[in-house]
């Protein structure tokens, strides 16, 4: 919340002076009065009873020009006015789990990674969470044009939260679950009146079931694909049963249904008997480094400088993981792709037809129960579109550079190809230590990647450096080869919590706050054991 709202100063030019409640009115003191007006140096502005707070309002801050005004409450919220009309802007919400969220009356917003679960839509008498939404309304350009005063893009017109349709719902029955095969019959009918369902995901644990397990179910105009189940009709109702097999011990199911607009999403939960024996799976590992970029000589005055260690953090990342085949893993199958550089075995040039094709090789036998981790070192860049939404693109080797900042990003690798990759079964496990230079916005990176089977580390929030140093590398992927090294010693496993806290709270002692891990973790993942 700090960093954001630190933004809102700095874009608006806020004069805060002493920001009250209550006090005499003046230069620096800003008075409420029975009336509910804001009252500073002659200005006055009219505004709602409360300024359309649940509880009693305790400060509030002009701009330096006058026509805003921010106003906080007792009621965990600051919400920002516009003077000349008295209408709310937006408002800005903080959780005790320090998530938060920046939403427009219309409904449009900005959130930390999990800051849209904690934020409920009614429509009707259901309710919903914000983030079946965030396909149409995460969009903090949107949020920030508002913030700004400046125009909205016209892709957003007539789009208000107030009347946006339902997601798809679902009916399930849930059959009884044998004791000695674990495996459970769902029965599950889904509905959407309004949007044409595209595909069903389920989630079992934050692992994807695949199309082995797909390939079981009664249905028609269903079709399995990969780790998807396609729909093959624009019928508004599908009704299918599945069984699935669950693991030992308590087992968070989750169904989704994804439309263009929201998706629609079912929990359930079923427990079975705890077993010594586990599925262990495979590992699939692709580490990918660059660090040096072939057409910069050609743009001397380009801002990304060539790096030392993205091609050697590959290598530690595989090397690390690999001492799991056998133990914690059944198999580990490692494709590293990076500069040949000394040291480092001779190997696949990271450029990007390279990439994507060897990427999609190495991992096309990927099975619902495997885990699949994917390290990516370099420079990565976020980009805004035509209609001003931000787009990672990860610079591989033979990236066309064009002076400055610029690239042609035909060139580079971007987040929707990095998804696409990723449509696989089994569980997700993404390291992204781009060195950014100052231009990853690591929120909207991860809101792209982010889902209920991906785990993912970045090294650094939004506009942050991160350092490539001779004696550690990239500390993201240093923190976490030590980081895994120092679990096992002290526990006996590493477990992808512990991990993640171990990787945030090495590299503050290290950068303080100019370097701030992200760290995203989907519900239910958070004790999932990766190494022994």
């Amino acid at each position: 919340m700090k960093i954001k709202l630190l933004a809102i100063v700095v874009v608006l030019g806020w004069c805060f002076g002493c920001a009250s409640g209550s006090g005499q009115g003046s230069s620096e003191q800003w008075t409420v009065d029975s009336e509910q007006r804001v009252r500073a140096d002659g200005l006055e502005v009219e505004v709602f009873p409360q300024l359309g707070h649940s509880s009693s309002v305790n400060s509030i801050a002009f701009s330096s020009d006058g026509r805003q005004v921010l106003s906080g409450s007792n009621d965990r919220t600051i919400k920002l006015w516009d003077t000349a009309t008295g209408q709310e802007i937006a408002s800005f919400i903080s959780f005790k789990d320090g998530e938060w969220i920046a939403v427009t009356p219309d409904g449009f917003y900005y959130a930390s990674l999990k800051g849209d679960q904690h934020l409920n839509v009614r429509i009707g008498n259901k309710v919903y969470g914000m983030n079946q939404f965030a396909k149409t309304f995460y969009r903090p350009d949107v949020v920030e044009r508002r913030l700004q005063g400046l125009p909205d893009p016209a892709n957003i017109r007539g789009i208000n939260i107030n009347t946006a349709a339902i997601p798809t719902e679902f009916e399930v029955v849930v059959g009884e679950v044998d004791p000695v095969t674990r495996q459970v019959e769902l029965s599950i009918t889904a509905t959407d009146w309004v949007n044409q369902i595209r595909n069903f995901e389920i989630i079992i644990n934050g692992r994807r079931i695949g199309d082995s397990e797909f390939q079981k179910i009664n249905a028609a105009n269903l079709i399995p694909a990969r780790a998807r189940l396609n729909a093959a009709s624009e019928d508004k109702q599908f009704r299918f049963t599945i069984p699935l097999q669950l693991e030992p011990g308590g087992n968070y199911i989750e169904i989704i249904a994804n439309n263009d607009n929201n998706f629609g999403s079912e929990q359930i939960y079923r427990s079975t008997p705890l077993s010594d024996t586990v599925h262990k799976g495979d590992l699939w590992i692709v580490a990918v480094g660059v660090n040096e970029h072939i057409n910069l000589i050609n743009t001397p005055d380009s801002w990304y400088p060539d790096l030392k260690k993205p091609a050697s953090d590959a290598f530690n990342i595989i090397n690390s993981f690999k001492r799991q085949e056998g133990k914690r893993f059944d198999n580990v199958y490692s494709l590293q792709i990076s500069d040949n550089l000394p040291g480092i075995p001779p190997g696949i040039l990271p450029e990007k037809k390279a990439i994507l094709s060897n990427m999609e090789e190495h991992l096309k036998n990927v099975k619902p129960h495997d885990t699949v981790l994917l390290f990516i070192s370099g420079h990565g860049k976020t980009v805004l579109d035509e209609n001003g939404n931000g787009i990672y693109y990860f610079l591989p080797r033979d990236t066309i550079f064009t002076g400055g900042k610029d690239f042609e990003l035909e060139s580079a690798i971007s987040v929707m190809e990095l998804s696409d990759a990723l449509n696989l079964p089994g569980r997700k496990i993404v390291i992204l230590d781009t060195c950014e230079s100052g231009g990853v916005d690591t929120s909207r990176l991860t809101f792209s990647l982010r889902n209920q089977s991906t785990v993912i580390f970045t090294a650094a929030n939004q506009d942050e450096e991160t350092l490539d140093t001779e004696l550690w590398g990239g500390l993201l992927a240093f923190s976490v080869v030590e980081g895994i090294r120092m679990k096992t010693a002290e526990t006996g496993t590493a477990q992808i919590e512990p991990l993640g806290n171990h990787v945030k709270e090495w590299i503050k002692e290290r950068r303080g706050d100019q370097q701030t891990p992200v760290i995203y973790f989907p519900d239910w993942y958070k004790n999932f054991v990766i190494a022994w």
